[in-house]
């Protein structure tokens, strides 16, 4: 096993050229074979490199937001195209990060809302691997108006505006393509009318681990 000699020098040590000529030697000497390290001497910052393999992301704000009234999930849309990330492929041992960051509020007026209404407004992460959407469940996030009756006045209800991040750490066993989508719906309980869900500004990125 080769072994380099680092000097232990010290202040005030007399100079002596015999330690430095023997680092010196020990280096030139050195072979890189695999007994001349230990697992726990590989300091993975060394191999960056490998650790991050991939990033892509979307990024918009919109002067006209996007609008969806849907009451089943469906993918988020500019106008022109889905907000999606892919196809990237995960391999086999791999780990990836998603995270939707965005901007939204409910267009909800009284006369929209009946008695006791409530306008619930969900959104998740979804993919596709060659087979069709799905939702990745454990990443919904929920938010309501709520109405309530104030007879003989016209009911009264609180807005919501608010924004919404959604993050997911998964990982594959086998080789994977996926696109990757942000999901939304609206549903409504007691209401008139479905309400209208608008979107301003989107931030959605993906990254790819080494594990």
């Amino acid at each position: 096993m080769s072994t380099i000699t680092v000097p232990n020098l010290k202040i005030g040590d007399a100079i002596n050229s015999k330690p430095i000529n023997n680092f010196i030697s020990s280096v030139n000497s050195f072979e890189a074979t695999a007994s001349s390290f230990k697992p726990e001497g590989i300091d993975r910052r060394n191999i960056q490199p490998q650790i991050t393999h991939d990033y892509k992301y979307w990024r918009a704000d919109y002067s006209t937001p996007l609008e969806f009234t849907t009451t089943s999930f469906t993918k988020l849309n500019n106008g022109t195209q889905d907000i999606e990330i892919g196809p990237v492929t995960v391999p086999a041992g791999q780990a990836f990060h998603l995270c939707a960051s965005f901007n939204f509020y409910g267009e909800v007026a009284a006369t929209r809302l009946g008695p006791n209404g409530r306008d619930k407004f969900t959104f998740a992460l979804g993919y596709d691997t060659g087979s069709g959407v799905s939702v990745y469940s454990q990443t919904r996030r929920q938010f309501s108006v709520v109405a309530f009756s104030s007879v003989p006045s016209p009911n009264r209800f609180m807005v919501n505006a608010n924004s919404c991040t959604i993050e997911l750490m998964d990982s594959v066993s086998s080789d994977t393509t996926y696109r990757f989508y942000i999901m939304g719906k609206t549903e409504t309980v007691n209401n008139v009318f479905p309400n209208k869900v608008l979107i301003d500004s989107v931030s959605f990125y993906y990254v790819r681990y080494l594990v």
